[in-house]
């Protein structure tokens, strides 16, 4: 994340005949037609642009207990795309030319906006883990940026308590969510490509006779902490505060004996003792999810999900060797099919696979069929 250029022009929002200003260093915004007018933190200030979009497609949540396994960001991220498994919400030219200007300017260029950071890039993420393969580049901001306008914040519940430490993957698929608890590497390597990142920053700007940037340096390591070869980690706001300040030390030092060309000593950071043990959930989207529907409802969300399941199951099942209709659960679980997803093709009224005798299966007959076509 960019710093703040103190000597820029404020980042203005215009809509409607009215023009709203950036207040630096926080997230609010002033009525630049009215000065007297109290300012306005974003939320308040979007639904007031549009008040018919701004949470126009908000759901009603509920807490699976499994979701403490893991901390407020990866919660976020998972609540998104909770969120884009049920709605799709329109890209207008609101969208393109308001929203997602205003929140690529507070992620990436605006001080003290870490909130509404984080809730704007777990919209990327579950965008890209979603629809990665079927939508453009840019489109993947604005599509993020109309799930933070239609949907509004997504639930961190940050008054449950984590269970503990944790190094974790999430993988949303078509029927539900996985995360898996792992411990592939430990916190001194996370550590140590943040470092790394810093001392590669640092040389870069040297070499190119720029300002040296100790605040950036500290936020891409610690996002490369965050986000190490693609497993997050949830610990305790106080091991954040430590790690910060490892890192805050570790650049002061570095700049302190820049001209010797040593490097100092990389600091060891103290592995927590809450670790969670390995496990993998999968969790159904409709366990988030707190409402009461219409039969007519149910019934077209029941379509809905066997047409996902169907369709899902028929790329993972291409993927098989098509020789014959005859599979062990091993070769089932190589292309995806295990967990919720397996169970969900198992059950009699999809009838798209059976099951033979222990770890093994065979596709119904009309579904062989179409995975062979």
């Amino acid at each position: 994340m960019q710093a703040e250029n103190k000597t820029q022009a404020p980042y203005t929002i215009s809509y409607n005949g009215k023009t709203y200003i950036h207040i630096p260093e926080t997230t609010n915004f002033y009525n630049a037609n009215n000065p007297q007018e109290k300012p306005l933190g974003l939320y308040t200030l979007l639904k007031k642009l549009s008040p018919q979009t701004y949470r126009a497609m908000k759901l009603k949540y509920t807490l699976p207990q499994e979701l403490t396994l893991i901390g407020a960001a990866s919660r976020m991220r998972v609540v998104r795309a909770v969120q884009l498994h049920y709605i799709t919400p329109p890209i207008t030219d609101y969208i393109t030319e308001i929203i997602t200007p205003a929140l690529q300017y507070l992620t990436d260029t605006a001080e003290n906006a870490r909130k509404i950071q984080t809730q704007y890039n777990a919209a990327r993420w579950a965008v890209r883990c979603l629809c990665g393969e079927n939508i453009e580049g840019c489109e993947i901001d604005n599509l993020a940026a109309a799930l933070f306008n239609y949907c509004g914040i997504a639930p961190d519940y940050e008054k449950h308590k984590m269970q503990g430490t944790s190094i974790h993957r999430i993988t949303p698929a078509s029927e539900d969510i996985t995360i898996e608890i792992g411990n592939p590497h430990t916190l001194q390597a996370r550590f140590n490509a943040g470092i790394s990142e810093i001392d590669t920053l640092i040389n870069c700007d040297i070499s190119n006779q720029k300002a040296t940037n100790p605040a950036l340096y500290q936020k891409a390591a610690m996002r490369i902490f965050y986000t190490y070869k693609n497993w997050f980690l949830s610990v305790s706001e106080k091991y954040h505060v430590a790690v910060r300040a490892a890192y805050w030390n570790y650049i002061a030092e570095k700049l302190d004996v820049l001209q010797t060309a040593q490097r100092p000593e990389i600091p060891e950071i103290i592995e927590p003792e809450n670790m969670l043990p390995p496990q993998k959930i999968y969790l159904p989207y409709a366990d988030f999810i707190k409402t009461e529907i219409s039969p007519a409802q149910l019934k077209q969300r029941q379509a809905n999900a066997y047409n996902a399941l169907h369709k899902a199951s028929l790329r993972k099942a291409k993927r098989l060797p098509l020789d014959k209709n005859f599979f062990t659960a091993k070769q089932l679980k190589e292309v995806g099919l295990e967990g919720t997803s397996l169970q969900s093709t198992l059950k009699p009224e999809y009838d798209i696979l059976r099951f033979i005798s222990r770890g093994k299966y065979e596709f119904s007959p009309a579904f062989w069929e179409k995975v062979q076509q």
